[in-house]
């Protein structure tokens, strides 16, 4: 006997009576979620509805229309099943009801639809946060992937996979709290943080748009876990970085950046081959020093999002615009863009322009100002990250550490100050002058 659980739908009793049409050889039992102790029932060319509980089966009517039942053969010499009801999927429901209320026995638990474990919720959300949704004021939202990133480390840690096989039915804030705590003792309080966040939105989205499928469908109790403060030891490191992090805002000053920018101009001009930094890479570290654009967005700028005119600012200037997708707080972000700007944004595009061509790749076209040079597989024309700007500006800094210590114990600017132009020049000089030695 071959048994499934699903959602009865007249879609599904239609599919049963297609079934009961060509004739099956066994008993099929559709059994429904939603009242699990309905069940349509096909055996041979017959479509029964059925109340089952633990110790009793209760026939309530024929599923199958006298219409469809006269294309049967051996249907028509019994004359229609006298004396059985005929229930359309409605009526079978309203039936059941009153039958097994009659009866006066639970369904059969086994039978019971057990829903989601803690490893399909992870894989579920996971997908979720994958793709284009919307908050509950239908504001979209795109995928972000920092924090894609962020749950699969978090529902990829050890405290949390050997879970992955327990019932979401089965879990209680209790679980919750031991969770939290074995992250926190382990990694600290920033993934106790971030479990939380993160295991409390898998499970709201799961009992907000998959309640019958989850099984989530009592009380919300892992809003009911106790929450986590920061041990006496953390606290006291906490103040420590935050102190050290101030000292150094405080005594970071604009000819230390200008400095970083001189040491990354003579790193670039040093790479030969295939050693050589890209464009965008070069390019990309003097338009996050300029605009201080949040790191990893702030060179996801499209060529189409950039204005060389600004209809409201002085001549010269322009307007770039970042997208929702792009952006952190799901908006746009539209910021005036003064000449070095431009200038520095025409350079990149120029400069990869010839690195495609010295390359062969003459058909290479990118929508991005600063372009990667390397195709992705799965993602194509991308941008350069953060990430890799991050290790070329520790290298330049490693590099002019000891210049910038010194320079702050003395509390005067740098004389590399000066030179800390793109285009290493005077600035009576044209600057497209002289083209780009490290490409």
């Amino acid at each position: 006997m071959a048994s499934e659980r699903l959602d009865l739908t007249p879609e599904v009793a239609k599919k049963a009576l297609r079934f009961a049409l060509e004739g099956q050889k066994g008993i099929h039992d559709f059994c429904d979620r939603l009242q699990p102790y309905l069940v349509l029932r096909i055996r041979g060319n017959s479509a029964s509805w059925l109340v089952k509980t633990r110790d009793r089966t209760l026939k309530i009517g024929d599923a199958m229309p006298e219409a469809v039942a006269a294309k049967l053969p051996q249907r028509r010499k019994r004359g229609s099943a006298a004396g059985e009801r005929i229930l359309g999927l409605r009526e079978a429901r309203e039936a059941a009801k009153r039958e097994w209320a009659k009866m006066g026995n639970p369904t059969d638990a086994a039978e019971a639809p057990a829903g989601w474990t803690w490893g399909r919720l992870a894989e579920e959300y996971k997908t979720h946060i994958a793709g284009m949704r919307e908050d509950s004021s239908g504001r979209p939202i795109h995928p972000s992937a920092e924090t894609q990133s962020d749950v699969r480390q978090i529902f990829g840690r050890k405290e949390v996979v050997k879970h992955e096989t327990r019932l979401l039915a089965s879990l209680d804030e209790n679980w919750f709290e031991e969770v939290q705590e074995a992250l926190h003792e382990e990694y600290g309080y920033d993934a106790y943080r971030k479990f939380r966040a993160y295991a409390q939105a898998a499970l709201n989205w799961a009992a907000a748009f998959k309640r019958k499928e989850s099984g989530l469908i009592g009380r919300k109790w892992w809003l009911l876990a106790e929450r986590r403060r920061r041990t006496k030891d953390e606290i006291e490191k906490k103040v420590v970085r935050d102190k050290a992090r101030a000292k150094k805002k405080e005594d970071f000053k604009v000819e230390h950046l200008g400095m970083l920018l001189a040491e990354h101009e003579r790193f670039c001009a040093s790479r030969t081959g295939n050693e050589r930094i890209s464009p965008g890479v070069r390019w990309g570290l003097w338009w996050d020093a300029l605009t201080g654009h949040r790191r990893g967005s702030g060179t996801w700028i499209a060529q189409e999002d950039l204005d060389h005119t600004d209809p409201r600012g002085e001549p010269g200037w322009g307007l770039a615009t970042w997208q929702p997708e792009v952006m952190k707080t799901q908006n746009p972000f539209t910021l005036p863009i003064p000449q070095f700007g431009l200038h520095i944004a025409d350079c990149c595009m120029r400069d990869w322009k010839r690195a495609a061509e010295r390359a062969g790749i003459w058909n290479r076209t990118s929508k991005w100002v600063f372009a990667s040079r390397v195709m992705q597989s799965e993602a194509g024309d991308i941008a350069v990250s953060g990430s890799a700007m991050a290790i070329i500006c520790a290298t330049c800094a490693a590099c002019a550490r000891a210049t910038i210590a010194t320079c702050c114990a003395e509390s005067r600017p740098s004389p590399c100050t000066s030179s800390a132009r793109p285009w290493g020049t005077t600035s009576s000089t044209r600057p497209d002058s002289r083209p780009a030695r490290h490409l």
